[in-house]
C-alpha cells in the first residue's frame, strides 16, 4: 500500500456512542401503555409520544427505552415487533402532528433487544434499543416526540416505564379520536455517534507530545496497544506519521 494511502486511512476517525439525551426510569415502578394488538388493531390499543428539545444540532444515530408489562404479558404475549418513529410538533409547539407522517418511522423486526433490567417497586422491567437505519438531524431548539409503540398478538399491555428528566407530561391516543396531554415522563436516551481521533492516545482531545513519546516509548513494540495506531502489528514509522499529521487536529 502506497504511504498517501496508508496515512489517509490512519486520519480516518473511529466512532463511538454518546448519550445526548436522557429520560432516565424512576423508582415508582409505573408504567404508560403503548401497545397495540396486531394486525387489525383494538379499543384496547394506547399510543404514546414524548417529546424531547436539544440544545445543539444533533445526530441522532440510536433510541434506548426502558418498559414492562402491565399484566406481566399474560395477555398481551411477547412484543412481537416494535415501532419506533420521530414526529415534528404542530405549528403551536404543543403537540406531535398526528395528521401527517412521522418525519422518520421503522419497525424494529423483532423484541428490539429486550433485556432484563430489574424489578422496580414491584414491576419487572426490560431494556430495548433499536439502530436507525439512517442517522436523525435534530435541530436545537425544535421540539420532537419520540413515538414508540409494542406490537402484541393479544390484549395490547406493554408501556414506557416511568422517568424522570422531561417536562414532566406526554401525549397519548386512547381511541380513534381520543388524544390528549397527560401527566408523566416516558424513559427513554437519544445516542448520537461522535468521533473519536485515534491519534488521541491519551484521550485528552488533542494531538501532541504526550502522543508522541507515547508512541515512541513502545517502539518496536507489537500489535495489540493504542500506540499501534494502524493495527498493523507493530509501532514503527506509520504510527509516528499518523501522530505527526493529526497533531492538534482532534476536537
Amino acid at each position: 500500500m502506497k504511504l498517501g494511502i496508508a496515512f489517509t486511512l490512519l486520519l480516518a476517525s473511529a466512532t463511538h456512542a454518546e448519550i445526548i439525551y436522557n429520560q432516565p426510569s424512576n423508582s415508582t415502578g409505573t408504567l404508560y401503555q403503548s401497545a397495540w394488538w396486531d394486525p387489525d388493531g383494538s379499543d384496547y390499543d394506547y399510543y404514546i409520544w414524548d417529546s424531547f428539545v436539544l440544545t445543539t444540532d444533533q445526530m441522532i444515530s440510536e433510541i434506548h427505552w426502558r418498559g414492562g408489562f402491565l399484566y406481566g404479558g399474560s395477555f398481551g404475549g411477547p412484543v412481537i415487533d416494535f415501532t419506533v418513529a420521530i414526529y415534528p410538533s404542530i405549528a403551536a409547539n404543543t403537540e406531535p402532528d398526528v395528521v401527517h407522517p412521522p418525519l422518520v418511522e421503522y419497525q424494529t423486526g423483532g423484541d428490539a433487544g429486550q433485556t432484563f433490567a430489574g424489578v422496580v417497586n414491584g414491576t419487572t422491567m426490560y431494556d430495548y434499543a433499536f439502530v436507525l437505519p439512517a442517522t436523525f438531524s435534530a435541530t436545537a431548539g425544535t421540539k420532537y416526540w419520540v413515538h414508540i409503540v409494542a406490537w402484541q398478538h393479544g390484549i395490547p399491555e406493554w408501556g414506557f416505564a416511568s422517568a424522570s428528566g422531561g417536562n414532566g407530561a406526554h401525549f397519548r391516543r386512547h381511541s380513534e379520536y381520543m388524544f390528549q396531554m397527560v401527566p408523566g415522563d416516558c424513559a427513554f436516551s437519544l445516542i448520537s455517534p461522535t468521533s473519536v481521533c485515534p491519534a488521541d492516545l491519551d484521550h485528552d482531545g488533542a494531538v501532541n507530545i504526550v502522543d508522541l513519546l507515547a508512541v515512541v516509548g513502545q517502539w518496536g513494540q507489537g500489535g495489540g496497544s493504542p500506540p499501534d495506531i494502524n493495527g498493523d502489528g507493530a509501532v514503527n514509522i506509520v504510527d509516528l506519521l499518523a501522530v505527526i499529521g493529526a497533531w492538534g487536529a482532534c476536537p
